[in-house]
């Protein structure tokens, strides 16, 4: 007898004959089945979990290195907030009285740092507000940033020499600006230059040279003026029809002549000192006094010896009485011979003998005459 085929029983419609302790325990082998598979797909997206958060972090922390590390071609990072940093050139900062070369390390301007750059100097810096700053030979800034509730205040104090300016679109960012002894430059956004002119007997000045945008200038007058690309500005312009003007008309003679008068004697010297119970100088007229005196002396390190001597000069003129004149008549002295001007010296010994014949640098003095006595 063959075998019956199954196939066959199934579409005679004989069906075989279900086992209940077998469907059950078949049933149990496709539960723990799907128990062991799920804890394996478990164990694997646990193991693969940390691989694709490191390679994420490691996506992550090359396109950050990337954007850190790119820059267009000639251009300096970004220096950080209240900073300065030197792009290219040589520079001297002035700290705390300390005179040092400033190196590639962006220095905090909320100490207010002077600049100075000697005659054969010039430098490239990059202020906070990625504004590009140019000092010329025989240059001195000084620089300061505030915050306030429009943004950040930059300032640039040009004391001497000459600076120029490139500088981006701030908005609403902040303002940046260059202050000079008589004026005041703002700007949004361009190219200029600021130039403090001194030509000694002449009174200085500014002189502003637009080449991109507009800057708003105000003068010691107070007047506002905006000029745009190409135009020149100079401070003391509307000074000079005042140059010209007429001489006041002569006054008529008196009715009757004065007796003659004896020449008046000669006052004696202490007369002519400057007497103890002089009123002390204004707190304005000591700030400019002690301005001038430490500018001479930061001038003098920073080899300027002649825009050391014009303001030792511009400080005695001046204030001639003042206390601290009598120490600037000593360090011109001093000046004058350590530039080998010699005969100039020993005038400046003479008249300090003179006015103060028993001064603290009395001896130098007379030592300085003497060594150009025939």
């Amino acid at each position: 007898m063959s075998p019956k085929n199954p196939l066959h029983e199934l579409r005679r419609g004989v069906w075989p004959v279900q086992d209940a302790d077998a469907e059950q325990r078949r049933r149990a082998r496709i539960a723990e089945r799907i128990v062991l598979v799920n804890r394996e797909l478990s164990a694997r997206e646990r193991r693969q979990r940390p691989l694709r958060w490191l390679a994420a972090a490691a996506v992550l922390g090359s396109v950050c290195l990337l954007w850190a590390l790119w820059r267009p071609p000639g251009s300096a990072p970004l220096a950080a907030a209240g900073s300065v940093q030197l792009v290219s050139g040589s520079v001297s900062v002035s700290q705390a009285g300390v005179l040092a070369p400033l190196g590639s390390v962006p220095i905090d301007v909320a100490s207010e740092p002077i600049l100075v750059t000697r005659a054969d100097q010039s430098a490239e810096l990059r202020l906070a507000s990625a504004a590009a700053l140019q000092l010329a030979g025989a240059s001195e800034v000084g620089l300061e940033r505030r915050q306030s509730a429009r943004g950040f205040e930059e300032r640039v104090h040009l004391r001497a020499g000459a600076v120029a300016l490139r500088v981006p679109k701030l908005g609403s960012r902040g303002t940046l600006a260059v202050e000079t002894r008589d004026s005041w430059v703002e700007v949004h956004g361009t190219r200029f230059s600021v130039r403090w002119v001194e030509q000694p007997p002449a009174q200085p000045f500014t002189e502003v040279d637009v080449s991109e945008g507009k800057v708003l200038v105000r003068g010691r007058d107070g007047a506002s003026r905006m000029l745009g690309a190409g135009e020149h500005w100079r401070s003391n312009s509307a000074q000079a029809p005042a140059l010209a003007a007429a001489p006041p008309p002569p006054q008529p003679p008196p009715l009757r002549p004065p007796p003659p008068q004896p020449p008046a004697a000669a006052p004696p010297r202490a007369a002519r000192e400057p007497a103890l119970a002089a009123p002390p100088p204004s707190p304005s007229e000591l700030a400019a006094q002690n301005r001038l005196l430490e500018g001479a002396e930061l001038a003098r390190k920073s080899g300027m010896p002649a825009l050391a001597l014009e303001r030792l000069d511009t400080l005695i003129e001046r204030f001639p009485d003042a206390e601290l004149a009598h120490n600037a008549r000593v360090q011109r002295m001093r000046l004058l011979a350590s530039m080998g001007r010699s005969q100039e010296a020993a005038r400046a010994a003479r008249q300090y003998l003179e006015l103060y014949p028993r001064g603290f640098a009395r001896v130098e003095a007379q030592k300085q005459l003497a060594a150009e006595a025939p």
